[in-house]
């Protein structure tokens, strides 16, 4: 709720970053064995991995906190709140 649906910077940055991620692990770890469920009504992706995720599954998400916290920090917890 940054700014309008079409102008929300926010928005398409936690999109662009989590859609990235997602098709990372498809593109560059076809053998790490994942689910990914999406309920396009809530705006939610959940990744789930059937095993303990890899080193490189690791640093893929490892780098997506990184660039998501960078969103919080940036915008405020009032438009993006992390949770752990």
């Amino acid at each position: 709720m940054f700014d309008d649906p079409g102008k929300d910077v926010v928005c398409a940055a936690v999109s662009i970053l989590t859609i990235n991620t997602v098709n990372s692990f498809e593109s560059f770890l076809p053998d790490e064995r994942t689910d990914v469920r999406v309920d396009k009504e809530k705006g939610l992706i959940e990744c789930v991995f059937e095993n303990e995720p890899s080193e490189k599954a690791g640093l893929l998400l490892d780098s997506y906190f990184l660039g998501i916290s960078g969103i919080e920090k940036e915008y405020g917890r009032e438009y993006l709140k992390l949770e752990e």
